[in-house]
């Protein structure tokens, strides 16, 4: 994409949010690339995103907006160690807050045990699709989560993250191993015996907004669950009265309960997935991505949403990033994925402070951070 922006040799390049989806090692590839066209070809570059550490890297001049306007200009030192607008301040602290506070390392009972898990996809050629070999999306990966507990799964696109969060939800046929659920090993059980845990484990997906159906009041999506794993009250009016009880508890109004998801922005969807989870009483929530999106603000309103639901119902969360800045506000501990394969795990401020491998070392090495510019 860029290489078709320069062919002809523009003076001026619009860059729109060119880094939010991708991985940190890929993006602080992509940001010292536009640096280095940038000074070649002295092009100037509109470089439009929401996050705040890519500022800092990027920009030498900085404009924020709020609701169609320009609340605050500024030269980016000026920006980032004198915020004048209570907007921009907000954004900052937001920004910043990527350090909670540690977590009890106190042993819980273990919820989910994952021992041995392999997902192997194979490669078929010719005519006959014969199968010459395999892709090992998952290899012999182990890990556990304890109760009320959060394990956060990281790693670039393709390592394997959302193949496990398949495989523990049993949707792969190709899964060996043991996912050992409330010492029930869910891998090879029939439709029938996998029912109960259909409601124990659920999903916030990464997309909130094509996780969510467009033609469905907000209602009828939480009802929809509540009704298929047999959850919840019976009666209607007891159900909206439940349904507007969940939606308060994810910070969101009881009326919305009648709209329908297009009326909503990224985050209040976000909610409304988290709400739909919730709905059903799982003790295991698979978080897939679920900030990617999002922008700064409303990423760490989500992730502080998550928390405080963990606090209030000791719910468990597996979630899966590739967003190393955001792991000490949600996780107690982290493992590190590589081509299938978990290279290194423990305890978030382990991971974080002192990483041992060199993979998760370059993680945290292409993390953009906020920084004054001199």
């Amino acid at each position: 994409m860029i290489a078709i922006a320069l062919a002809c040799e523009p003076e001026l390049l619009i860059a729109d949010e060119p880094t939010t989806a991708l991985d940190v090692t890929i993006q602080a590839q992509v940001l010292a690339l536009l640096k280095q066209i940038c000074k070649q070809r002295k092009l100037s570059i509109l470089f439009i995103t929401h996050d705040m550490a890519v500022v800092s890297e990027m920009a030498d001049r900085v404009a924020v907006m709020k609701e169609g306007k320009i609340v605050e200009e500024a030269e980016c030192k000026a920006f980032f160690s004198k915020p004048k607008h209570p907007y921009t301040q907000q954004l900052l602290a937001d920004a910043r807050a990527t350090k909670a506070v540690s977590k009890a390392k106190n042993k819980k009972e273990v919820l989910l045990e994952v021992e041995g898990l392999k997902v192997y996809f194979p490669i078929k050629k010719g005519f006959f699709q014969r199968r010459t070999g395999f892709v090992k999306a998952v290899d012999d990966v182990s890990f556990s989560i304890a109760k009320g507990k959060t394990l956060a799964l990281v790693g670039e696109s393709g390592s394997g993250k959302s193949t496990i969060g398949k495989a523990i939800l049993s949707l792969l046929d190709e899964t060996v191993g043991t996912v050992r659920f409330e010492k029930q090993n869910l891998i090879g059980l029939d439709k029938k015996s996998l029912s109960p845990y259909r409601r124990k484990i659920q999903v916030v997906f990464q997309d909130p907004f094509s996780a969510l159906n467009p033609r469905m009041t907000i209602a009828e999506i939480i009802r929809e669950g509540m009704k298929s794993l047999d959850v919840g009250p019976k009666e209607r009016k007891a159900q909206d009265a439940y349904i507007e009880a969940l939606l308060v508890k994810v910070e969101l109004e009881a009326s919305h309960m009648h709209r329908y998801p297009h009326e909503f922005s990224g985050g209040q969807r976000q909610r409304i997935g988290i709400a739909r989870a919730l709905a059903v009483k799982p003790e295991l929530i698979i978080c897939d991505e679920p900030t990617s999106a999002l922008d700064v603000s409303v990423r760490t309103q989500v992730l502080a949403l998550l928390t405080k639901l963990q606090k209030e119902s000791g719910v468990s969360y597996l979630f899966i990033t590739h967003d190393l800045s955001m792991l000490s506000m949600i996780a107690d501990e982290v493992a590190v994925m590589q081509e299938g394969k978990i290279v290194e795990q423990g305890l978030v401020e382990e991971i974080m402070e002192n990483p041992q491998h060199p993979y998760t070392q370059k993680l945290l090495a292409s993390v953009p951070k906020i920084q004054n510019k001199e």
